[in-house]
């Protein structure tokens, strides 16, 4: 059941907001405005007009919040970035640190944020475009550009290869093939086949999201077929040789 208004007289008066005529209401004999918008826009908190710090723009605030200095956040962060003392602190060893570990923590989840900023990130990739590829390959060629030779399938071994490979001793092969059962095979970097132990060295190339899904693939049809695969990035072998051929030794008692 709704209530009926009751009006103040038949007179109209103007809204002092948006000069629209409207009935006042019995029950506000002392009303001004047409509606609840005009009123909030009517009756707004005095304001204050002042330079931007930064850009000197004149820009306008309420003046309960007459201390803000600048004009918006675009020239906040500008002045921040430019002051040597709030860089320090904010370009400081802990705060990268801090930042690269939330980042990381962050790109490791499956939620559907993640999942749809990677699909906006894969579609700022300019190389998607045909055309933009092509001009991008043409260039490279004038410039006598050649990719990187890596290790592996028939390149010949890498530096953390061939350390490792020396480290371990007999009784581990380089490059060995094992057959998946389906017509194809996995090419393992280093294996000892007696004790069924395969090791995969992990360049910049693995950290991809892509090669993480293959390497994992990987790693799940190898361990299908009783393999036990162990992985480490060349990183590891060149600055920690040692504690890598342990873990291996290790992996073999077990």
């Amino acid at each position: 059941m709704t209530r009926k208004k009751i009006y103040l007289s038949d007179t109209p008066r103007l809204c002092e907001h948006c000069g629209k005529t409207y009935f006042p209401l019995q029950t506000k004999p002392n009303q001004r405005f047409c509606c609840r918008k005009c009123w909030v826009n009517g009756i707004k908190a005095p304001t204050v007009t002042k330079p931007c710090e930064l850009c000197r723009e004149p820009f306008t605030v309420r003046i309960s919040r007459s201390h803000i200095r600048f004009c918006g956040q675009s020239c906040a962060a500008k002045w921040r970035m430019s002051t040597p003392e709030i860089r320090a602190v904010i370009w400081s060893a802990e705060s990268r640190a801090k930042s690269s570990a939330s980042l990381k923590a962050y790109w490791a989840k499956d939620t559907p944020s993640t999942r749809r900023n990677r699909k906006r990130i894969a579609a700022l990739n300019m190389m998607h475009i045909p055309e933009v590829r092509a001009k991008v390959s043409a260039t490279m060629k004038e410039r006598g550009h050649k990719p990187q030779v890596r290790g592996g399938r028939g390149a010949g071994m890498t530096v953390p290869q061939s350390m490792l490979l020396s480290a371990l001793g007999d009784g581990f092969e380089p490059e060995m093939n094992i057959p998946t059962g389906s017509g194809g095979y996995y090419s393992i970097d280093i294996a000892n086949k007696a004790k069924l132990i395969a090791i995969e060295l992990d360049g910049r190339s693995h950290r991809t999201m892509s090669r993480k899904e293959l390497d994992a693939r990987k790693t799940a049809r190898l361990e299908s077929l009783g393999w036990k695969v162990l992985r480490f990035w060349n990183q590891e072998v060149t600055d920690s040789l040692p504690s890598v051929v342990d873990r291996i030794r290790s992996a073999c008692m077990t």
